[in-house]
């Protein structure tokens, strides 16, 4: 007898499987997908999913990723990989296979910095979406192309295709690719100066996220309104915001979410003079992303770059490269990052 389907789901449901592959590694989709031997039923997280009593002949793969680094500790540093073409599902002619990996190279792309790259995959799947008549699926193609637009700074288009998202999410009630084709617009909104908009925008997305306790909105969203107050000089506001993200963003695993919150941790330590402090959160943030090989693309600096310049000018270049090296060194020694974010409004933060 295999493992039970039952405890790989939230209802408790589901008899053996023949074998099960537990995931829990977010950029290595590819490479398990061409490992598989049989055409694999993935389970994903197992929310909601009705598992038949009878269990699956075959291979299930459970996507055990929301937990798979220790919260709020360095993450492993893993090794280069090279993402490969969705040869094994287009060998067995299976469309939704290519269509799910598709989707994760594409993000591997984005992540790169590759945008045309994760352009070229995010249509190639919306087109077999479309195909398939899978609209949920071709909503969230649509909305990875916006967010791509965003990232090369064509806003018209990328609300033009968040739009097509969002609507095709409405008319399929999907509430989850409905919030995440409507953050598009407030992304943008933020980018270009709209800070008003921005806010009302994230403000119900967060509301959302915290109601489903969606730990990835839970980071990227206070992170964003975090900049808000920032941009506006609100230090206090900027800091709670950021310090809940980067809660929110451990639980997450993700390390470059960790990264983006201390990145905005940094700004708030800026805005109240601690620039030293302010210095040091950038460097433990670029080794974070390092650990992952996943450094900051230039279509997302816009933020880190602003942060670095004003607190550089304040202390100078040879004070700055050596609080950000420390601030490197923190998280390349494996130390834990609360002693990098903690009370960053002491004095003893300042110039050290």
């Amino acid at each position: 007898m295999g493992d039970l389907l039952a405890d790989h789901t939230t209802l408790r449901l589901g008899g053996p499987a023949d074998r099960l592959r537990i995931h829990t590694d977010p950029t290595a989709w590819p490479d398990l997908a061409a490992e598989l031997p049989d055409h694999p039923w993935v389970l994903g997280g197992g929310s909601n999913v009705l598992a038949p009593d009878t269990g699956h002949r075959g291979t299930v793969v459970v996507m055990a990723t929301r937990h798979a680094e220790p919260h709020l500790r360095r993450p492993r540093r893993v090794p280069a990989r090279r993402p490969r073409e969705p040869r094994a599902f287009r060998e067995i002619g299976d469309e939704w296979g290519q269509l799910q990996a598709m989707g994760m190279l594409g993000r591997l792309a984005e992540v790169a910095g590759d945008y045309s790259e994760a352009s070229r995959w995010h249509r190639e799947g919306l087109r077999i979406a479309e195909t398939l008549g899978l609209w949920i699926d071709a909503s969230t193609r649509w909305s990875e192309l916006g967010r791509i637009a965003l990232l090369t700074q064509n806003y018209a288009l990328a609300e033009q295709y968040h739009e097509r998202g969002r609507l095709l999410a409405l008319e399929q009630g999907d509430k989850p690719a409905q919030e995440f084709a409507e953050v598009g617009p407030a992304l943008g909104a933020r980018r270009q100066g709209r800070l008003d908009d921005a806010e009302k925008y994230l403000r119900t997305r967060l509301e959302w996220n915290h109601r489903f306790d969606a730990d990835n909105g839970t980071a990227l969203l206070p992170a964003e309104l975090g900049f808000v107050a920032e941009l506006r000089g609100h230090a206090e506001t900027a800091m709670k915001l950021h310090s809940e993200g980067l809660e929110a963003a451990g639980r997450t695993g993700d390390p470059r979410a960790v990264a983006l919150a201390l990145e905005g941790l940094a700004g708030a330590s800026a805005l109240v003079g601690r620039h030293g402090h302010a210095a040091r959160l950038p460097g433990a943030a670029t080794e974070t992303r390092a650990s992952v090989r996943a450094p900051l693309p230039p279509g997302e600096r816009g933020d880190i770059d602003r942060i670095s310049a004003a607190t550089r000018a304040a202390l100078g270049d040879t004070h700055f490269a050596a609080a950000f090296t420390r601030g490197a060194n923190q998280i390349r020694n494996e130390h834990d990052l609360y002693p990098i974010v903690d009370n960053p409004w002491d004095s003893s933060s300042g110039q050290s």
